[in-house]
């Protein structure tokens, strides 16, 4: 280690000239760096963070091997020598199919002593050696298991037949069945070629059947014994969800929901159960629909507690079945982790024990779930119990200094800190959400207060997320403030930071698979059509590169959703994820919220896409954090009252109560120079840049308020994030988001082509067996 890091103090003595040259260097050293490695030139990337010593060329070795650079030696050293940073088995996976034959035997064996391997050729490969070192009978039994449950690349699966037809033969119909209930039709292909007849007919009656050929021609040469195994049942019920006959569809699953053994792998029929009910709870026989969700012979996972709750909520809604209700509800209840799902499990048992005349364990049971109240139904507890609001939530908790923590110590810490300084948010990420697995509620805050001072509002809510999920809610991090809030609105701030949080998490840069961007995450054409009422210029660039942009033409949406659904906030959520016709449809439907033709609870579970029901739920449980948020104040949740627009918005240009910084020190962060994508498992995951320090109230404090003296030269997997690192840059001086908007043209009738923002919503089941729902990319439901 060099002393690139020291005279960096925490007691602030030092002047601001001496920590920014020193963090500076640091943070240019390392930007330059990464700019080497997108070039593909990581020799120079070496030399560029030279003088960060060792710190510096594991950040380097990391984010090669994370790219699947480098040999397997490579792989080897860099974990053994670094065994807890981040994504430490996605690499080890990597490493493996860097091994070759000629790699010595003794690093095979060394680099699977503690771990199994994750691939095919990892196997293959810890096969040889082990037969090599006389364990044959293990050896085999790694091929063996590998081959009847992993998916293998072409090159892996010509290798096993290579080396140990013989071996794996006997098992090739187990293969098939794992292969067909996976959807890995392209594996089943080329394993049809080295089958038997007989399991070869099979196998290629379930491809028929799953790329939708005719069910007779495809069932003609399969004996009675056949007919009657599960995935080919699964092949049929598939089949029949494909091509729309949901009818046939349900007769199936019905006919084979008797046992674990008819099902063969119940949890690959559930995602489909779960829609397949919801469509006859909406639909058609409410029986039928509690039939379908009741009987999934799962033992353990989310899709089987969420079938036990969907059980229950038939009971209780639609049989007039408190009893019966119960029973799944305290099912549900008994796996129930995460906040969402406590606050979710007591809501439901109150109101069952409500209807069963039991008053005092229902208020146990709001009680219990109204502890949740970053959560939908723990607010909606927390109303029917009469608990007051946590006055926490408004962000008024303090913590010790985060710069006398143990853990700024670490070499994850100092990583962390120097990707966000480089624009590598989503790397830096990964190092924080590692090292803050094991934290306590103490050291959270003061993470969450650095990560405010360092202006990472994206890497501080994925943090915060993954800390709530352990019941510890910090709400300076689950909930960060954000300067759009300032903006000048006519709708609810409250409502367009939660709608921003959950869109982008803050990341002024993400771009979507479909196509949506930036902060608000707003489809072109939507863009451009309010940028025309606007009287603003359209620029699809500005969309990742100006949140102000950004931020104005998203909100502008949000008024154009309350003037034509009113001020109902879930049904204004419900429009940005869905489009603005249907919200209305639906209560049309199935009962309005806004004039009590239909509980507001219940129309929510009505929505026929399930991503737009958990996005409404997700965006309304956190107004009233970000109401306490922004007025200092944590009020009485009325959160009924809320979710229909009978509260009155907080203040319309709120005064942002961020945090004081703990230092006087800035220093401008690199910006990313391309569109990035992101972290997170689902529709619009993403990263985030920083953006111009005018835009972030009370925030000033940078890298080298962070390190230390001491420091020597650093829930249903994140998805890969692209980005390109760039030279030091200091963000432009970009009027604040405080500035006072255009005022609007007349507005115009938005179609729904525009306006639906081309989301594919997410569909249960999802393709290639899906049940189709409306015509078009987002009308799918389940």
């Amino acid at each position: 280690m060099v002393c690139a890091w020291t005279g960096l103090t925490l007691s602030g003595t030092q002047t601001h000239a001496q920590t920014s040259d020193v963090t500076l260097s640091a943070t240019q050293r390392l930007t330059e760096a990464l700019g080497d490695l997108a070039r593909d030139d990581p020799a120079r990337a070496y030399a560029s963070v030279g003088a960060l010593g060792s710190l510096g060329e594991n950040i380097i070795t990391w984010r090669r091997l994370f790219a699947r650079q480098g040999d397997f030696a490579n792989y080897a050293t860099f974990l053994d020598e670094n065994p807890d940073w981040p994504e430490a088995l996605k690499i080890r996976a990597r490493g493996e199919k860097k091994i070759t034959d000629d790699t010595p035997i003794a690093q095979i064996l060394d680099y699977f002593s503690e771990v199994a391997p994750d691939t095919g050729w990892g196997a293959l490969h810890m096969a040889r050696a082990l037969r090599t070192a006389g364990e044959a009978a293990q050896a085999d039994e790694l091929l063996i298991e590998t081959w009847k449950t992993f998916g293998l690349t072409e090159r892996e699966f010509d290798r096993f037949i290579a080396d140990h037809a013989a071996l794996v033969k006997p098992h090739h119909a187990r293969r098939g069945t794992m292969l067909m209930f996976r959807d890995r039709f392209t594996d089943a292909d080329s394993l049809v070629e080295v089958m038997d007849d007989a399991d070869a007919n099979l196998l290629r009656a379930k491809l028929a059947l799953r790329r939708n050929a005719d069910v007779a021609d495809a069932l003609a040469d399969l004996t009675p014994e056949q007919l009657r195994e599960p995935s080919l049942l699964y092949a049929r019920f598939a089949s029949a969800a494909g091509r729309n006959k949901r009818e046939e569809a349900m007769q199936i699953m019905l006919a084979n929901s008797t046992s674990v053994d008819t099902l063969g792998v119940p949890f690959r029929w559930s995602g489909h159960r779960r829609a397949l009910a919801r469509y006859e709870m909406r639909n058609g026989d409410p029986q039928r629909a509690y039939d379908i969700a009741a009987n999934h012979h799962m033992t353990d996972g989310y899709n089987r507690n969420d079938l036990e709750w969907l059980a229950g909520y038939l009971a209780l809604q639609r049989l007039d079945d408190p009893v019966l209700a119960l029973r799944h509800f305290q099912e549900f209840d008994r796996a129930a982790e995460t906040p969402i799902s406590r606050g979710r499990a007591g809501y439901w048992l109150g109101r069952t024990h409500e209807v069963l005349q039991n008053p005092v364990v229902a208020q146990t049971a709001y009680a219990d779930a109204a502890q949740h109240q970053t959560s939908f139904y723990g607010l909606l507890a927390a109303e029917k119990a009469g608990v007051p609001i946590d006055p926490t939530l408004a962000g008024v908790e303090t913590f010790p200094d985060y710069r006398t923590a143990a853990w700024i110590q670490t070499d994850l810490s100092k990583a962390g800190i120097l990707l966000i300084g480089a624009g590598e948010q989503y790397h830096a990420t990964l190092f924080f959400l590692h090292l803050s697995q094991n934290m306590s509620r103490t050291d959270l805050g003061q993470l969450s207060q650095m990560l405010t001072d360092l202006r990472a509002p994206y890497v501080a809510t994925l943090v915060g997320k993954a800390a709530a999920t352990r019941g510890i809610v910090i709400p300076q991090m689950y909930f960060p403030l954000h300067p759009l809030a300032k903006t000048e609105m006519s709708i609810d701030p409250a409502l367009a930071l939660a709608i921003a949080r959950r869109e982008s998490e803050f990341n002024p840069r993400v771009a979507s698979p479909v196509g949506a961007q930036g902060l608000m995450q707003l489809m072109p054409a939507t863009a451009r059509e309010v940028a025309g009422n606007l009287g603003l210029p359209y620029s699809k660039s500005r969309l990742t590169s100006d949140p102000n942009y950004n931020a104005i033409l998203g909100i502008t949406y949000l008024e154009e959703l309350q003037d034509r659904l009113g001020n109902t906030p879930a049904m204004i959520a419900a429009g940005y994820n869905a489009g603005p016709a249907r919200p209305q449809n639906w209560a049309e439907e199935y009962g309005d919220p806004r004039t009590g033709g239909l509980d507001v609870v219940d129309y929510i579970e009505m929505i026929p896409f399930r991503e737009t029901r958990n996005y409404v739920m997700r965006v309304t449980e956190s107004l009233p954090v970000y109401r306490a948020r922004l007025t200092g104040t944590a009020v009485e949740p009325e959160f009924t009252k809320l979710l229909i627009g009978a509260l009155p918005d907080v203040l319309s240009r709120p005064s942002v109560a961020t945090p004081a910084p703990t230092s006087d020190v800035t220093l401008e962060f690199a910006a990313p120079q391309t569109t990035q994508v992101g972290i997170r498992p689902r529709a619009r995951p993403g990263t985030t840049g920083p953006i111009a320090a005018d835009q972030i109230p009370g925030q000033t404090t940078n890298l080298e308020t962070v390190l230390t003296p001491e420091a020597e030269a650093v829930p249903e997997t994140p998805t890969r994030a692209t980005e390109t690192a760039a030279p030091q840059i200091t963000p432009p001086q970009t009027a604040p988001l405080t500035s006072v908007r255009p005022q609007p043209r007349p507005r115009l009738q938005w179609s729904e082509i525009i306006v639906r923002r081309g989301t594919q919503i997410s569909r249960e089941p999802t393709s290639p067996t899906r049940i189709s729902g409306p015509s078009g990319p987002s009308a799918a439901g389940n």
